[in-house]
C-alpha cells in the first residue's frame, strides 16, 4: 500500500449511505478567522444517525475574549442533511461553495475554562440569541489528504486499519476565504477577510479510538496554507498526517514528517506553539503561534462513563517569516488520572 494524496469527487461533498455500524458517523466541520477583527470559531455537524442525533457545536472566539458556546445533542431520523439543532451546512457549489447558517442560543463565557465542568458552566453563565450567516469558498482544490491509501490501482480507500479506523477513515479537506456575519446578542460582527478551513469525513468515528493527538489548520492567505495532525500512542511515538496547498491549480504537497512543539499553562492549556513539517518533495516550514482563550470540551465513552476524552480548543495567531495568519487549535487526549495523556508523554 502507498499513502498518498487523491483528489475528492463531486459526490464526495453530499450525503453518504449509512452502514449499520454504531459508531456511524457523516461530519461537516467549518472553521474561520478574521484577523483584522479578532473574530473566529468553528461550527460542526457530525450526524448518527444509527443512534438517532447529531452532535451539533457552534463555538465561537469573540474580539474581547469571550467565548461564545453551543452543543447539543440533536434529534434526527435520517442522514440527508447537516441540518439539526439550528445549525444547517448546504452545498452551494461542490468542492467550491458552502453556506454555514445558525439559529439560535450560545453560553456566553468569560471565562471559558469553567467548561471544564459543564453543568457548572451552564448554571453560572448568561446565554443569549446568535445566528451565524457565513459564505466559505474555496481557495484551494479538495483533497483527501492523509488517510487515502493507494492499492496500486488507482482505487482510493480509506484507512481501515491502526489509530485512525475508527477516526479518520474517509475525510477530505480545504482551505476557504470567508465571508458573512456573525451576531450575539445586539452585537453583530462582519466578517469581510476571513480565512476559513473545512472538513468532511463519513465512517465510524469513536473519540476514545486515539489516545491522544495535535491538530491545527493554518491559513495564511489563498496561496499558502496548511494542516497538521499528529496521532500519538501510549509509548508517545507520533504518526503525523497533513499536507500543505499553495492555492488553486497547484497539487498540495504531503507532509512526511510534522511536530507540535507546546508551552503548557498549569492547566495543560497550550500557549505557545512551535510548528515544523516536511513535505514529500522537501519544502520545510517553521512557524510559531499564539493560542488565544481556551474552551476545553469533553466526551464520555457509552459503554463506561469513567472513561474521558478531553478536547481543548483555542483560536491561534500563526507567523510564518513576515506573514500572519491564523486557526483553530485543536488537541484531543484522553484523560489518565486526571491529566491528558499526551502531556505525560512530554508532547
Amino acid at each position: 500500500m502507498k499513502f498518498g494524496m487523491v483528489r475528492a469527487l463531486p459526490d464526495d461533498d453530499f450525503m453518504h449511505a449509512v452502514d449499520d455500524d454504531v459508531h456511524f458517523n457523516e461530519s461537516g466541520y467549518f472553521n474561520f478567522g478574521d484577523p483584522g477583527r479578532g473574530l473566529g470559531g468553528f461550527l460542526r455537524i457530525g450526524n448518527r444517525p444509527n443512534d438517532g442525533y447529531a452532535e451539533v457545536t457552534n463555538c465561537l472566539f469573540l474580539p474581547d475574549d469571550r467565548v461564545a458556546f453551543f452543543y447539543q445533542r440533536a434529534p434526527i431520523e435520517h442522514n440527508k442533511a447537516h441540518d439539526a439543532g439550528g445549525l444547517r451546512f448546504e452545498t452551494v457549489t461542490p468542492h467550491r461553495e458552502h453556506r454555514v447558517a445558525y439559529r439560535g442560543e450560545v453560553l456566553v463565557l468569560e471565562r471559558p475554562e469553567e467548561m471544564e465542568e459543564p453543568r457548572a458552566a451552564y448554571r453560572s453563565n448568561p446565554q443569549a440569541p446568535c445566528t451565524v450567516d457565513l459564505t466559505f469558498r474555496g481557495v484551494a482544490d479538495t483533497f483527501w489528504p492523509w488517510v487515502v491509501v493507494d492499492d496500486g490501482d488507482g482505487d482510493r480507500a480509506g484507512f481501515n486499519e491502526g489509530l485512525h479506523s475508527m477516526f479518520a477513515r474517509n475525510h477530505l479537506n480545504q482551505h476557504m476565504a470567508v465571508t458573512g456575519t456573525v451576531t450575539i446578542g445586539d452585537d453583530t460582527h462582519p466578517v469581510d477577510a476571513g480565512l476559513g478551513w473545512r472538513d468532511r469525513s463519513w465512517g465510524p468515528r469513536s473519540w476514545q479510538q486515539v489516545p491522544w493527538y495535535r491538530w491545527s489548520s493554518v491559513s495564511l492567505g489563498p496561496d499558502l496554507g496548511l494542516a497538521l495532525i499528529v496521532f500519538g500512542d501510549e509509548s508517545g511515538t507520533a504518526h503525523p498526517r497533513g499536507y500543505v496547498h499553495h492555492g488553486y491549480g497547484t497539487e498540495p504537497r504531503r507532509i512526511v514528517d510534522g511536530r507540535f512543539d507546546s508551552d503548557y499553562d498549569d492547566r495543560f492549556y497550550a500557549g505557545t506553539v512551535r510548528l515544523s513539517v516536511r513535505t514529500e518533495d522537501g519544502e520545510q516550514l517553521e512557524l510559531e503561534g499564539t493560542a488565544g482563550r481556551t474552551i476545553p470540551l469533553r466526551f464520555r465513552n457509552r459503554e463506561d462513563r469513567n472513561l474521558v476524552t478531553r478536547l481543548t480548543e483555542a483560536m491561534i495567531t500563526w507567523r510564518h517569516g513576515d506573514r500572519t495568519g491564523v486557526g483553530i487549535l485543536e488537541y484531543l487526549a484522553q484523560m489518565v488520572d486526571g491529566r491528558p495523556i499526551g502531556t505525560t508523554l512530554g508532547v
